[in-house]
């Protein structure tokens, strides 16, 4: 464990030992580190020490193991809003709700991603109280510029942006997935422009150093996630549309999602690839409206 008092706490919780080496060659140069075997060992230590986040791995626990767990962790951390990010491969709504009302902050998808994890600490960070000294862990991720204009320049560099992950997608046989997040028609006393300011920061503030957000209009915006399979997708799009919904009510919006899987053929180049992906994402955001959900995911493509 560091011991450098400077730095802010982390509690990891994983059986898997392959987890906490990656784990801990990750996070030890931005935290104190208290590592636990299970959820009892963990517990022990939230008794008697303040931690400022929680990474649990959710590996050989029941569901309602779990939930139980993370409703330990909250009722022991009493006020603290301190953030508890959990490792799974379950992506079910359900799920996710039932995980969320237990205690949990956000999700870590399965397999490990560096620049997942690092980003999704972040968000964590953002949304809750600061704790001391987090303002370390919030220069892990690379500043983003602001993406409020709709210069044709801007939007010219960021479509190049887009292609060039389409492109590397090629090289690699990876994945790469495009999200339209549009706000629903309802009435609102506060001005579209500030809305659309909201909603730049809020979309901002869910995405990872990578990944490219591309606004259309006022109302839609366009973002492209380098190396993210459809499951990882459609946890970044769930907890987008999660705080959408608790910021920016009585707004809310529709998200559409296309998964390219580019170890399938490719058909033309990167940027027919690229107006592909935006169709068929339009026409699922088009959906979500239509049936009331918030999330419509395409088949991959």
């Amino acid at each position: 464990m560091k011991t450098n008092p400077l730095l802010p706490m982390a509690l990891i919780v994983t059986p898997d030992p392959t987890t906490a080496t990656f784990l801990r060659k990750l996070l030890r140069l931005t935290f104190q580190l208290i590592e636990r075997y299970d959820g009892m060992e963990a517990q022990e230590v939230l008794e008697s020490t303040s931690v400022d986040v929680i990474v649990m791995d959710s590996k050989n626990l029941e569901e309602e193991e779990l939930f139980r767990t993370l409703s330990r962790y909250r009722s022991l951390l009493g006020k603290k809003k301190t953030p508890i990010l959990v490792i799974t491969s379950n992506l079910k709504k359900k799920f996710a709700q039932d995980a969320l009302r237990a205690g949990a902050t956000d999700f870590i998808n399965q397999p490990l991603d560096e620049d997942e994890i690092e980003q999704r600490i972040v968000v964590a960070f953002q949304s809750f109280e600061r704790t001391k000294n987090v303002s370390e862990v919030a220069k892990r991720s690379t500043p983003r510029p602001t993406t409020s204009s709709s210069s044709l320049s801007n939007r010219k560099f960021l479509n190049d942006q887009a292609l060039k992950a389409i492109s590397k997608a090629r090289q690699e046989a990876g994945y790469v997935s495009l999200l339209i997040v549009e706000l629903d028609s309802k009435k609102s006393a506060t001005p579209l422009e500030e809305i659309h300011k909201h909603l730049a920061s809020l979309l901002q503030h869910n995405l990872r150093k990578h990944d490219i957000l591309i606004p259309q209009s006022t109302s839609q915006f366009i973002i492209m996630l380098p190396k993210t399979s459809e499951r990882a997708a459609e946890l970044i799009a769930e907890g987008i549309r999660m705080e959408a919904e608790n910021t920016l009510a009585p707004l809310s919006v529709s998200i559409g999602l296309i998964t390219l899987d580019q170890s399938r053929p490719s058909l033309g180049s990167a940027a027919e690839e690229f107006e592909r992906l935006i169709d068929i994402a339009t026409q699922a955001v088009q959906e979500a409206k239509k049936t009331g959900n918030r999330i419509i995911t395409s088949e991959s493509s």
